[in-house]
């Protein structure tokens, strides 16, 4: 995974908001624009999302506190509400994004749901957005070996096959044979289901996240 720039780090953001709120939205943006092609990040949308609401939360009482301090900041002020808004909405919306990214892999990979319409249901969404939302997983190749239908709404994922190497000797990533009982694991990062052996480490087939039994 690439090291996000320091200037897009959420204290900056933070501090960005409480300095000049519009340059902090277009930290957001830009933020937002490399999270989206960023395959743990799309999966980490709520992880921020307590010290959003925190610095918005700070932004709007300050914005308060200059609509009734007099010498004519109440426009200051006024600015300072609308950038605590935006930013406690920002902090809602990736988070919400990110439990639908959790729940669309659950739902395609561990539960074998192909119907779009299905899927967009239990999310809250309309099939457009589903659609939307699983086309960007696939483009940034977390949904690997998975195709699309948009006018049958059908997505199709083919579960790559366990090697017989593997099953015999859980070598998941280049370690030494090793004796331990195959067992089905979450990821950590996006929730897919993997079969490992104990005692055993390798990285996520869909989000890359370390995992280790």
């Amino acid at each position: 995974m690439q090291q996000r720039p320091w200037y897009l780090s959420t204290i900056v953001i933070i501090l960005a908001f409480l300095i000049f709120w519009p340059a902090g939205i277009v930290l957001i943006l830009l933020r937002a624009k490399g999270s989206s092609m960023d395959k743990q990040a799309v999966f980490k949308g709520a992880s921020n999302q307590k010290i959003y609401i925190l610095g918005g939360a700070i932004l709007i009482i300050l914005g308060i506190a200059n609509l009734f301090s007099g010498d004519n900041k109440w426009i200051w002020g006024l600015f300072m509400i609308i950038g605590g808004g935006v930013l406690i909405y920002y902090s809602t919306k990736i988070a919400k994004t990110a439990a639908r990214n959790r729940d669309y892999i659950d739902m395609i990979i561990n539960q074998d749901i192909d119907d779009v319409n299905a899927i967009a249901a239990a999310c809250g969404v309309t099939v457009a957005t589903a659609e939307k939302e699983i086309s960007q997983l696939i483009a940034i190749g977390v949904l690997k070996n998975t195709t699309l239908d948009t006018n049958s709404h059908i997505v199709t994922f083919v579960r790559p096959a366990i090697s017989q190497q593997t099953q015999a000797t859980g070598s998941f990533a280049g370690e030494a044979p090793v004796g331990g009982e195959l067992v089905t694991v979450a990821c950590p990062g996006c929730g897919a289901k993997m079969t490992m052996r104990r005692g055993t480490s390798c990285t996520c087939d869909y989000c890359d996240a370390p995992i280790t039994v």
